[in-house]
């Protein structure tokens, strides 16, 4: 009806029922409305007695007939829920979605005995870390990062500066007395969980309320910061970004937020996340894709030239799609393949090594691009086909290998999914701009799939 193609209820219901809709969750239409739309058109009763059907081979699939309360267990739920084993996945998970973003001087992890000052509320906001659909979650369940470090740091100092929602800068000055007694502040800045959900887009992804004063003031101090940014999408940060010589993008981690982070910052596990889309430098420079599609005048630093780029900012993402940085440091040798032509139905693999170049144990997320250079229609310049993530430890090599179908070189080209023969060009790297080593294959002969490319997935394996 606010669309437009009902008038009433019973239009709407009749039209749903129509599409196969067979249950109306919670907007009450069918149970108030569908009586109404079989007395007007009697024909809708046989797909009554469809959406019905299915509905109870459902149930009956799910055992509900036998046990109608199988999922409800009061007694289980008081022992598994937030128990032990399960904090340690939530754990686990939270570390690895950490993404490093920089980390000059190796700033990170905290120097043993380093004075730290913890400086912005969302550093013990446990509402904001179980994120806006905790569903039943429960905030008292969370333990925040400020709750996490007075564990495993004694002498930990917290101010909280300035609010997310607030432009009261009053906090201000107690914050930047902190920092400038402390060896390093780290400062947590971002979103808090009700800027992430239904209806909460902004037209500015800057700091909301007098978070970017406060992050301002603390780098003025001239001490070291490393900046944490939270919240459930990326922000426009790019000054805040240049001026802290170490930042991670922590997002919103769960109940067991705060002691992943401190297993992070003082370091107990080297982070290895990777980000899902390019941090942007400008509110208006979005969208954005690393799998831009390839233009006849491409960015040039030149402004006198005219190209596809905004004057006022630099070319690209702060940070690009795939990046994330570790405690460590890996090599990579050339990308080798097991053959140099394949046909429409075959696969060709690829195979790189990786070695851990560094100190400590780490993980390394190895990223395979590729590039079909010519072809009917225009295809992006890089697309991700394949992605591993392993763990190394100090001097560790292991051998990856990609298996890749023609299949997956696929573009979608007058309604079907066209394989065309030609070249294709494969990257591998640590992100879409970290790329390390090329390889270059040849498709012999044209065929079509019935799948996706991304649909695909890309088998690897490591020796």
């Amino acid at each position: 009806m606010a669309h437009g193609v009902a008038e009433t209820p019973a239009q709407a219901a009749a039209l749903a029922l129509k599409a196969g809709v067979d249950m109306d969750m919670a907007g009450g239409v069918y149970a108030a409305h569908l009586k109404t739309a079989v007395a007007e058109d009697p024909s809708l009763l046989p797909l009554i007695d469809q959406a019905v059907t299915h509905i109870l081979m459902t149930k009956a699939r799910l055992g509900l007939f036998d046990d109608p309360y199988r999922f409800g267990d009061v007694a289980r739920e008081k022992t598994v829920m937030v128990s032990a084993p399960h904090r340690a996945i939530a754990r686990d998970a939270a570390r690895k979605a950490v993404v490093l973003l920089k980390n000059d001087g190796d700033l990170l992890p905290l120097a043993k005995g380093a004075k730290v000052a913890v400086v912005g509320a969302l550093a013990d906001d446990a509402r904001s870390a179980i994120g806006s659909w905790k569903a039943r979650g429960e905030e008292t369940d969370a333990v925040t990062l400020v709750s996490a470090l007075k564990t495993r740091l004694p002498g930990v100092v917290y101010v909280p500066g300035a609010a997310p929602r607030s432009d009261d800068l009053s906090g201000i000055a107690a914050a930047v007395e902190a920092a400038k007694a402390a060896d390093v502040t780290l400062l947590v800045v971002g979103e808090d969980f009700d800027h992430s959900a239904e209806s909460r887009s902004r037209s500015d992804l800057s700091l909301p309320g007098g978070q970017k004063a406060l992050a301002e003031a603390i780098l003025a101090t001239g001490k070291p910061v490393a900046l944490l940014v939270m919240g459930g999408r990326p922000l426009a940060i790019p000054d805040l970004l240049a001026k802290a010589p170490a930042a991670l993008m922590t997002w919103l981690l769960g109940v067991e937020s705060g002691p992943a982070l401190a297993d992070i910052l003082l370091g107990d596990v080297s982070p290895a996340g990777r980000l899902p889309m390019g941090l942007p430098r400008a509110s208006g420079s979005l969208p954005e894709t690393y799998a831009h599609y390839p233009t006849g005048r491409p960015a040039d630093p030149d402004l006198a030239k005219d190209t596809v780029r905004y004057h006022d900012l630099d070319i690209g993402p702060v940070y690009p799609f795939g990046h994330g940085l570790s405690y460590a440091r890996f090599a990579y040798s050339d990308l080798v393949l097991d053959k140099a032509v394949l046909g429409a139905g075959e696969t060709v693999s690829a195979t790189v090594t990786v070695t851990n170049t560094g100190k400590v144990t780490a993980d390394e997320v190895v990223q395979l691009y590729m590039r079909d250079p010519v072809a009917a229609v225009a295809r992006p310049v890089k697309e991700l086909r394949g992605f591993r993530r392993l763990t190394l430890k100090p001097g560790e090599t292991r051998r990856l290998t990609f298996t890749l179908s023609a299949r997956q070189c696929a573009f979608w080209d007058t309604g079907r999914w066209r394989i065309q023969k030609g070249r294709i060009d494969l990257m591998v790297g640590a992100s879409s701009a970290d790329l390390r080593s090329r390889a270059t294959f040849m498709i012999s002969t044209d065929g079509w799939s019935d799948t996706s490319p991304v649909a695909i997935e890309t088998l690897v394996s490591v020796s």
